[in-house]
């Protein structure tokens, strides 16, 4: 049990430093290279390439990750990098890109929501701003 939960912090860590470069590049106004980035480390995060991830369903997608142990923070951390790439490809005009990405991020905050009974305020300011992102893209 210690050595799963060791797994999903490191892999919760990696995937917050990679949504750091992405925020990073973002503030840069680098969106084609933060866009070059995530796309090509797709399979590191989602555990597929992102043209796959693109065709995926959540549902899919979940079932992917049944072998993985799941934590409200795994989900949490897993839904800022969906909304920090469907924000990415906002910026690029690829508004379909952008709503599935946006649509994944909110599958994982309303997962963890349901599947644990654990409160998260940051998790409340993430779907406040996913909430956000959804009326730029005319889906509200």
């Amino acid at each position: 049990m210690s050595f799963q939960r060791d797994y999903i912090l490191r892999i919760i860590e990696e995937i917050a430093k990679f949504i750091a470069i992405l925020l990073n590049l973002k503030q840069e106004k680098k969106f084609n290279v933060a866009y070059d980035v995530f796309t090509k480390k797709s399979n590191k995060v989602v555990g597929c390439a992102y043209d796959e991830f693109l065709k995926m369903t959540f549902d899919e997608f979940k079932s992917s990750l049944q072998n993985k142990t799941i934590t409200s923070d795994y989900l949490d951390t897993l839904g800022r990098y969906f909304m920090v790439s469907g924000e990415l490809c906002l910026g690029m005009e690829k508004d379909d890109e952008a709503i599935h990405n946006l649509n994944f991020a909110k599958a994982c905050f309303v997962e963890a929501e349901q599947k644990f009974s654990t409160y998260s305020f940051n998790r409340q300011v993430d779907l406040e701003k996913l909430q956000n992102l959804f009326i730029r893209v005319g889906m509200v």
